[in-house]
């Protein structure tokens, strides 16, 4: 090196040294700083990037200015403090040993003034940053630019916007890189640092200067003023093709001036701001990547393709909230770790939780410093707002919820919440609610560790109060009037309810929209506000019970338990074992549904608690219908003694569910006619009191009635009427058993596919909310249909699946109807000795409990059974019994069933006389009842007897009505008895 390179060398290294500990503040940030001391143009060649370039100070005084200033901004002379003598003095040495020295031609020429002959300098025409090494799911976004970027395209500027570390800066680079051979008249990447740590802003004033040198200017003919330096950027950019990338803008001011005004010019520009007010930009906003090219991204930048386990991969990228920058440090650390476990990892980071942003920290790439440049550049008041939104025990909040935790006006922290947004802070999931990315609110509850335990403890109290309040006051709209809940015996929230939501399915539409967060909220209560639990818990009540899923109900319910008995709330103790009892009779836990409700009943008589000692009879009943030792007289005792104190409190709304349970229990006995005069008796009740879901109740009710004595169309009206009542309450749990009801009367009728079509839905909306013994009726149903449609391997597969739902349940009767369908199957498939076990493990189930129903049922398939088997005095005796048992229930339908049955028995005897009276009999029954499928069955045995009889042509028409009504129904009946037509009149129908 010479002596010359030597004294310039080393000035320009110590300069470089000191501004950058200063924070490298542009040209115009110091000359503002210094009042204008020196002119920015001057300051310009003092800083310029190009060492080349760098013009050394002529100007002592100025010199010893900036060097003030920068000194005082690096921290190496205390506050207040000038810079010692000796300090400056070698600085001036240096500089003076340097400018002799310099190469530079101009070096004597004032440095605040052009020179008269401007200097010759090479244009800079490639100045991209480094392409990236993994660019994965970007390949819409990018094609996307790729497109705008096309000289015909309207749009000449593309701003990709997202939060910290999603990848902005890697999109622009490679998009960059793909359009430079578009662009020959020059490629320039301008780094903006508006989130750069130990960066100050790009001041637009300096980067027009730089972009103004690499097109070949000197620095000295640049103009002093940013509208100088704009318009002549505009000018030298006119007629080029020049590609621009402005990366991590602040916001419209910053770039405005730098647009090259040029058609053939293509700008992109990044921020984590949306760029609302950059008129003619197409926005893009870049988000989050889906969970494939997150862990092929990871499994890229650690070099483990070979061995990735990718279950750990896609757990680790969760954790990260497949967010690229996380992504990218944590598998950089990978791959210099080659003895690292991938699963080991994964495990380890799941535990950190709290701590997961330190161990995202890879120096000036830390997460948690790109969250920090973010916040800093937040109003003090907004980022209040922040820190409070990492005490959100939920993920999603609302206006309210906001103004609740901030304690400010609902339209103040509508604005805040939108600023929020802008910044990529938060994301809006829907119109009004908000959302922050889960690194995002780790980091802001780690802010929030800062503050006082009393200011972070008002907060917590006024977001919970809010949710409280709110959630009462919708609860108390969902069980007002078809449960006989202790809540709508207060007036409290009788008062509450009015002025939050307009109706039961505003309240409804609220709960479910925040059920996450309510959960939360009781999570968060059961840590720290114990008090708080009872009312949460009884609130979310009215939730799952309409949508499930019970499993979760059971959590809640055990918790609201265990914490009123901390607390000795022996009230809220029986409200809690009440629910609690429900909950397990719909999940099949039935000797813990009547220990629950046995617990709730002795504390609620020893608090002379009348109100809940009905309400604990009423439900303890309802238990007593579905126990493995079922007793329907205990359980008619339990309802008639809540009738009993509902009446004499006045309370109608728990007298109409009594009177329905009550119904329900005399029609599993058999007792259909006064089953359906307390049905009516309910209905009249829930009418008065204009309760459309009790209605709905009272409906489906009738609507099996009607099945069950065999007015089939009845029915579907009746359970088409409750539906639509369901749907418009929203009440997931009522459409679905609405939809399966009617599926079964739909069936009856001879409407197989639609029948499939109504449980399949049934099933499906079963599931979502978690009801399994609902569920496995509809699969039993689903069993049936199939059976009728001649699908026996479809058939027997649902029907063992029910019986294995049943008995897994503690359900007896659900565990006879799936051997009766099961024996069914095994019967018209030839295995007769199977369908004889079923029938008969049915046959004695039913009898154990009263079912009489499911007895008669069974007692006619084993007739048709002894029928294959020609055992004929069998078959009669058990066709006699099941034909008593049902004209006892006054079910016409099952009549018909079991004189089809019996027109068979007597035409394998050879009685066709016999047999035509049973078959007549039959087709009435049939025609009058909707049961479409026995009205055929009827037709074809009348059709087998008057063949048999000699009276053909009669014969042959009733034949063609049966077939006509089996190829409707799509069975498998109807090629039978056409090929039967065909070989007795050589019809080839």
């Amino acid at each position: 090196m010479s002596e010359k390179d030597s004294a310039r060398a080393v000035f320009l290294a110590k300069w470089r040294e000191l501004h950058r500990a200063a924070g490298a503040p542009s040209p115009t940030a110091v000359s503002r700083a210094i009042g204008g001391a020196v002119p920015v143009n001057t300051l310009s060649g003092w800083f310029h990037a190009d060492d080349d370039a760098v013009v050394v100070p002529r100007d002592e005084r100025g010199f010893e200015t900036v060097l003030r200033y920068l000194y005082g901004r690096s921290g190496r002379v205390p506050a207040g403090r000038a810079v010692d003598g000796r300090t400056m003095s070698s600085w001036q040495k240096l500089r003076r040993e340097a400018r002799k020295r310099s190469l530079t031609p101009q070096a004597d020429a004032p440095e605040d003034m052009p020179s008269a002959v401007p200097r010759s300098r090479p244009v800079v025409t490639s100045a991209l940053r480094r392409d990236v090494a993994a660019l994965l799911g970007r390949d819409d976004v990018l094609e996307r630019i790729l497109h705008l970027a096309e000289h015909d395209s309207p749009s000449r500027i593309v701003t990709v916007d997202g939060m910290a570390g999603v990848g902005k800066t890697a999109l622009a680079t490679r998009a960059a890189h793909r359009l430079a051979p578009a662009f020959p008249d020059g490629r320039y990447f301008v780094e903006l640092h508006a989130h750069t740590p130990g960066h100050s802003e790009a001041d637009p004033d300096d980067v027009l200067a730089r972009l103004l040198i690499g097109v070949g200017m000197d620095p000295r003919t640049i103009p002093e003023t940013l509208p100088g330096r704009r318009d002549l950027w505009r000018d030298r950019s006119s007629d080029k093709r020049i590609l621009l990338v402005l990366d991590d803008a602040r916001d419209v001011h910053q770039i405005e001036p730098l647009l090259p005004s040029g058609g053939g010019c293509f700008t992109l520009v990044t921020s984590r701001r949306r760029l609302v007010a950059l008129d003619g930009a197409t926005p893009l906003s870049l988000s989050l990547l889906s969970p494939e090219p997150a862990a092929e991204l990871f499994a890229a930048v650690a070099g483990r393709h070979a061995d990735t386990d990718n279950t750990a991969v896609r757990r680790i990228v969760a954790l990260c909230g497949h967010l690229p920058l996380a992504i990218v440090l944590l598998a950089g650390r990978v791959a210099h770790h080659p003895a690292w476990s991938i699963a080991e990892l994964a495990e380890e980071f799941a535990a950190f939780d709290s701590d997961r942003l330190d161990e995202l920290d890879v120096g000036d790439r830390a997460v948690r410093i790109a969250f920090t440049m973010s916040y800093e550049r937040l109003p003090a008041r907004r980022q209040e707002l922040f820190r409070c939104l990492g005490l959100h025990p939920g993920n999603e909040l609302d206006v309210t919820a906001a103004s609740a935790l901030w304690d400010c006006a609902p339209g103040q922290a509508r604005r805040e919440l939108e600023a929020l947004y802008a910044d990529h802070l938060l994301e809006e999931t829907v119109r009004g609610r908000y959302q922050s990315h889960d690194l995002l609110r780790e980091y802001a509850r780690t802010l929030c560790a800062a503050e006082p335990a009393e200011t972070i403890d008002r907060a917590l109290s006024r977001l919970l109060d809010h949710f409280e309040s709110r959630s009462a006051a919708a609860s108390w709209l969902l069980t007002r009037l078809h449960q006989p809940t202790t809540a709508s015996a207060d007036p409290a929230l009788r008062d509450a309810s009015g002025p939050e939501f307009d109706d039961e399915r505003t309240a409804l539409a609220w709960m479910r929209l925040e059920r996450a967060n309510l959960l939360s909220c009781l999570d968060l209560a059961a840590s720290k506000y114990p008090r708080r639990v009872a009312v949460l818990a009884a609130s979310l009540a009215s939730l799952v019970e309409r949508d499930g899923p019970w499993g979760e109900a059971v959590r809640l319910h055990r918790l609201a338990v265990e914490t009123a008995r901390l607390l000795h709330d022996r009230s809220a103790e029986a409200d809690a074992l009440d629910s609690l009892g429900v909950v397990y009779r719909f999940t099949g836990r039935y000797p813990e549904s009547a220990d629950a409700h046995r617990a709730a009943l002795a504390i609620y008589r020893e608090l002379g608690h009348r109100h809940g000692e009905a309400n604990a009879l009423n439900n303890f009943g309802a238990t007593r219908w579905f126990s493995d030792d079922q007793d329907f007289a205990e359980a008619a005792d339990l309802h008639g003694r809540a009738l009993a104190i509902y009446r004499e409190t006045g309370h109608r709304c728990g007298e109409a569910l009594a009177l329905n349970h009550l119904a329900i229990v005399h029609r599993f006995g058999g007792r259909v006619a006064e089953a359906s005069e307390l049905h009516e008796a309910a209905l009249a009740i829930y009418s008065e009191l204009g309760d459309r879901r009790g209605m709905a109740g009272v409906l489906q009710g009738l609507g099996i009635v009607a099945r069950l004595t065999g007015d089939h169309a009845e029915a579907s009206r009746l359970h088409e009427q409750a539906l639509r009542y369901y749907r418009s309450l929203g009440d997931r749990y009522g459409e679905a058993t609405a939809l399966n009801n009617r599926g079964v009367a739909t069936r009856l009728t001879g409407d197989l596919i639609g029948a499939l079509e109504l449980h399949r839905e049934s099933r499906s909306l079963y599931r979502e909310v978690g009801v399994r013994l609902s569920e496995a009726y509809a699969v039993l149903q689903l069993g049936m249909a199939y059976a009728a449609l001649g699908d026996y391997r479809a058939a027997n597969e649902h029907l063992e699946q029910a019986s294995e739902l049943y008995r897994d349940l503690g359900h007896p009767e659900g565990r006879a109807d799936a051997a009766n369908g099961l024996g069914v199957v095994a019967r018209v498939t030839g295995n007769h000795r199977a369908a004889m076990d079923y029938h008969e493990k049915a046959l004695r189930i039913c009898r154990d409990l009263g079912y009489r129903h499911a007895e008669a049922e069974a007692l006619a398939e084993l007739g048709s059974v002894h029928v294959a088997t020609a055992e004929y005095a069998d078959a009669a005796a058990c066709l006699a019994q099941s034909l008593r048992i049902y004209r006892e229930l006054g079910d016409a339908f099952g009549r018909a069933v079991v004189a089809n049955k019996l027109g068979a028995l007597s035409t394998a005897t050879a009685d066709y006389e016999r047999a035509s009276s049973h078959y007549t009999e039959a087709l009435e029954l049939a025609r009058r009842t909707g049961g479409r499928l026995e009205e055929a069955r009827a037709l074809e045995g009348l059709a087998h007897t008057r063949f048999a009889l000699g009276d053909r042509e009669r014969a042959a028409n009733d034949l063609r009505a049966a077939i006509e009504i089996y190829r409707r129904a799509g069975v498998p009946e109807a090629a039978a008895a056409t090929t039967f037509l065909a070989t007795r009149t050589g019809d080839a129908e």
